[in-house]
């Protein structure tokens, strides 16, 4: 007992004579240096914690600055990919450590990167952010991946498993045998892969088949991001095509806006603009009456007066009348719309929601005029039986 209020004692000492501040007023009077009696009720933890209160009431806590600083050079950064601390399958989000090209530093980058392993090269553009927990960050807006090319960067991007076929042993194995020019031996001539010690006809074939995966689904990347893609609905459209996407974007970029969640007929058009479709293209003009009578199901409608969904489409694609009389003709022959006089009004339906709407209706109607299962029941006795 009496070595705790002695520590105690010396606490209230240290605090009260290092500093002549009012938080500690109470505590030169209460507990002076000749009454060891108070100590004796209280601990070490809170005591302590009480001065520490004061101090921080003085002197907000500031939290330490990093060692190292990274210079924050504008809204782009390069370099290669030391260690990816987290990824998500789901959405290709990822955290990532950069060594920086410019720098002989290693920062933090989030954002969009499936797929994404170390030794790959990366060109981010976004912008710099200071966070509470995590410090410095760069939050990448756009990422793009290249594959390395240099010896240290091809053995780390074999080492993280990419390439099936290929861990650390074998890939340190082919980087000093090969060089920088693995990637050339593996995509011209993979029966060269059988000079490296321990490599067989079947870890070759495994090795080369890998690696051709990895091609097309790099090929797939960048023809999307050239086309204004961005990386997560670029891995959304792989996931959802394969390795048939490129045709089937080419062929018609607004079945993205019907298959691909994420993207909308208005980035579907941006798409199409840029592989060069035409403003008049049937395709474009069908996609839009589609978009536009989906529309209009947020606000309640089924479907639109014929005359009224013209001028709709003719506004949002900046296209004459005639061409959406054209395309209307097209959906309605492929029985993708369907036509029909209400109250006097042509009307144009979706397919689907016509089906159902009519199905509700003879359902009702088939209800109505078989017999109920319960008795006939008028309002007022209905009400009298729930009171």
């Amino acid at each position: 007992m009496r070595s705790r209020a002695g520590y105690c004692k010396r606490l209230v000492c240290a605090a009260t004579n290092s500093c002549d501040r009012p938080q500690f007023a109470h505590l030169g009077s209460a507990y002076s240096t000749s009454n060891v009696a108070p100590f004796r009720a209280l601990s070490y933890r809170r005591l302590s914690y009480g001065i520490v209160q004061a101090e921080m009431a003085v002197q907000p806590f500031k939290r330490r600055p990093p060692k190292f600083q990274v210079q924050q050079t504008g809204n782009a950064i390069k370099g290669t990919v030391e260690k990816v601390t987290f990824s998500n399958e789901e959405n290709g989000w990822s955290v990532l450590r950069i060594k920086l090209a410019d720098q002989d530093l290693v920062t933090t980058v989030t954002g969009l990167a499936p797929g994404v392993t170390p030794g790959q090269y990366i060109s981010a553009q976004g912008a710099w952010h200071n966070d509470r927990e995590y410090g410095q960050q760069f939050q990448a807006e756009s990422l793009t991946l290249e594959e390395p090319t240099t010896k240290e960067g091809i053995a780390k991007y074999l080492a993280s498993g990419s390439i099936k076929g290929i861990g650390p042993k074998y890939g340190n194995r082919l980087v000093e045998h090969f060089g920088d020019e693995l990637f050339g031996i593996i995509e011209n001539s993979p029966h060269r892969l059988l000079e490296v010690d321990g490599i067989g006809p079947s870890r070759q074939k495994t090795i080369t088949e890998s690696w051709r995966d990895q091609a097309a689904i790099r090929a797939i990347m960048m023809f999307l991001h050239s086309h204004g893609v961005g990386t997560a609905n670029s891995a959304r459209i792989f996931k959802k095509y394969g390795e048939d996407a490129i045709a089937k974007v080419k062929h018609n970029p607004f079945c993205l806006a019907e298959d691909i969640h994420g993207i909308g007929f208005q980035s579907a058009d941006k798409i199409a603009a840029s592989l060069g479709i035409a403003p008049n293209a049937m395709e474009r003009v069908c996609a839009g009456i589609t978009y536009m009578l989906f529309e209009k199901t947020n606000e309640g409608h089924c479907g639109q007066p014929r005359e009224k969904l013209l001028a709709l489409v003719s506004d949002l694609l900046e296209l004459d009348p005639t061409y959406i009389e054209k395309g209307l003709a097209i959906q309605i022959q492929k029985r993708v719309l369907i036509q029909q006089w209400v109250e006097n009004v042509e009307c144009i339906f979706l397919s689907s929601l016509h089906h159902n709407e009519t199905a509700i209706a003879e359902k009702l109607a088939r209800m109505l005029r078989e017999p109920q299962p319960w008795p006939k029941t008028t309002i007022n006795e209905a009400a009298i039986r729930l009171v």
